[in-house]
């Protein structure tokens, strides 16, 4: 009994003085930290400054001559002291960081080296190229351009199909290169894909523009059969498609958020694989098949948050978010853990069509991510992300209607400006 006594005793001041060791210790890493946006949603705040996200900010009047008319952007990268503006007119137009017309990339036709409908750019900083994103019916290749315009090859050198659908896009990251591939609405014959034995998210290049590693989302590989049942069913309103995965790109960092994913996962170099950083809360959530669906969503799908964008800063990480008729711009302090919310009205769309009558697609007007430019006034909309080092917004006619600017560098441009003029960008460097 006395042994007993003297061993119960001693545990108990072992077991104290471990755990007042461990109270003193420093926080060890207990997993991806955990980002309640639904309750952050609850209580927005009044606005999320640009301030906070940017370095500097750069006000870049693109010059209108008859070969650089731009009208209808569809991207925009910036490599090194050049800007390239993929326009759906114009083709590919090269400005200097002042916005001076230098000339355009490649030409439009059907020859060797040239492009048709171009999807988007591509750039390869290290080798001085500007690429071409182009899809068609037997391949999806990138062509590449010397500064001066010229073709210089295309990759992959074998045509191949990279892409289920028409949505698939590549993207660099420090000297990679990736494909991204939506589940699309329009998709191709999975069985004689030799790209797509599985249907992969996202996917790891080599040298050569071949895949050399697939990632899957997780809901993919639960959700597999009834994906190949819709899509092969022959029935429209049981097609599937999906916005994301959602990409993030900052530096040295690359994040992937899949579409209606409750997780965002950090690319690993040395493992080349992807690991949890963090959680979202996002409260109740939908079914695969309605989240999923292409057309007839129910309405109560919209009465849920849903995240549409990604983004990071040093600092932060930019979400944007919609429920019911509200639209939120979410930033995420990464040493804190505080947010601050943005929120405003958007609008759901709603289109029948004539032809039949059993199906309806509803979708957010507005998915943009939106800050409060108070550098210059007015909003900062994230209309392009590029590599990893600038958000690019565009200030064209319609936009520059309602514009209240602030700065007289701006005031001074748009005094100048005439209604047909170029857009003029201004450029958030991170």
């Amino acid at each position: 009994m006395r042994y007993t006594l003297l061993l119960s005793i001693f545990l108990l001041f072992a077991c104290t003085g471990k755990k007042t060791t461990e109270e003193n210790a420093a926080p060890e890493n207990k997993g991806p930290q955990v980002i309640n946006l639904e309750e952050a949603i609850s209580q927005p705040s009044e606005t999320v400054p640009l301030s906070e996200a940017v370095r500097e900010l750069r006000i870049v009047p693109l010059e209108t001559t008859a070969e650089s008319l731009v009208g209808n952007v569809q991207s925009i990268q910036i490599m090194g002291d050049d800007i390239f503006v993929l326009d759906l007119q114009s083709g590919i137009l090269r400005f200097s960081k002042d916005g001076k017309f230098l000339n355009k990339i490649g030409t439009r036709g059907q020859g060797p080296g040239e492009y048709v409908w171009p999807k988007g750019l591509l750039t390869n900083e290290k080798a001085g190229l500007i690429g071409i994103q182009e899809s068609n019916d037997q391949a999806d290749m990138v062509k590449w351009y010397s500064l001066d315009g010229k073709f210089v090859r295309e990759q992959p050198a074998e045509k191949q199909r990279m892409f289920l659908g028409m949505n698939g896009y590549f993207f660099n990251f420090q000297d990679k290169f990736m494909a991204v591939d939506k589940l699309a609405f329009l998709v191709g014959n999975i069985e004689g894909n030799k790209n797509h034995t599985k249907y992969w998210s996202l996917a790891l290049l080599d040298s050569a523009f071949n895949v050399q590693k697939e990632y899957m989302n997780p809901d993919f590989i639960r959700n597999e059969q009834d994906i190949r049942d819709n899509i092969f069913s022959g029935r429209m309103e049981n097609h599937y498609a999906e916005e994301g995965p959602f990409i993030s790109v900052f530096g040295d960092k690359l994040n992937v958020l899949y579409y209606q994913g409750d997780t965002i996962y950090r690319y690993q170099d040395t493992t080349q694989d992807f690991a949890p950083e963090y959680i979202l809360n996002v409260g109740s959530k939908a079914s695969f098949a309605e989240s999923h669906r292409f057309y007839n969503k129910e309405q109560s799908f919209f009465n849920l948050l849903c995240v549409h964008a990604l983004y990071q800063t040093e600092k932060y990480l930019y979400f944007q978010a919609t429920r019911s008729s509200n639209g939120y711009t979410i930033a995420y302090n990464k040493a804190d853990g505080t947010m601050k919310v943005h929120e405003y009205e958007t609008e759901l769309k709603e289109i029948t069509f004539p032809a039949n009558s059993a199906l309806v697609l509803r979708v957010y007007t507005d998915r943009i991510l939106y800050l409060q430019n108070d550098l210059v006034g007015g909003d900062f909309s994230v209309d392009y992300a590029s590599s990893g080092k600038y958000w690019i917004s565009i200030l064209d006619s319609d936009k520059l209607e309602d514009f209240e600017a602030t700065s007289p560098e701006l005031l001074s441009i748009l005094e100048k400006r005439k209604v047909d003029d170029n857009p003029i960008l201004l450029i958030g460097v991170l």
